[in-house]
């Protein structure tokens, strides 16, 4: 028999694999907050997400977010905007692998 919670989980999951409807799959993140999220917060007043969109031309806040949770890397254009704006370092945009360090 197939339980309520089981048909709610494979019901919305259409062709998504088997750990990502069973929520098992998490996206990697990598340690620490991000240092763009650390200045967006430091400004007088803050700067929401949005906004900074609007400001590098980054199309969403979504894409904002997901650069701040470490799941998204940004393009060298993009990244180069955000730093241009924020004063941060280009290279903290960008994951360092450990091979290379």
């Amino acid at each position: 028999m197939v339980t309520r919670r089981a048909r709610k989980i494979v019901g919305h999951s259409g062709n998504l694999p088997l750990a990502m409807r069973l929520r098992l799959w998490q996206p990697q993140k990598m340690e620490g907050s991000h240092p763009l999220k650390n200045w967006r917060l430091r400004q007088k007043p803050p700067v929401t997400q949005q906004e900074c969109a609007e400001r590098v031309g980054a199309g969403s806040k979504v894409t904002i977010c997901r650069i701040e949770k470490w799941m998204f890397e940004p393009s060298l254009t993009l990244a180069a905007k955000l730093s241009e704006e924020t004063g941060i370092p280009i290279d903290s945009f960008v994951k360092q692998d450990e091979a290379a360090q």
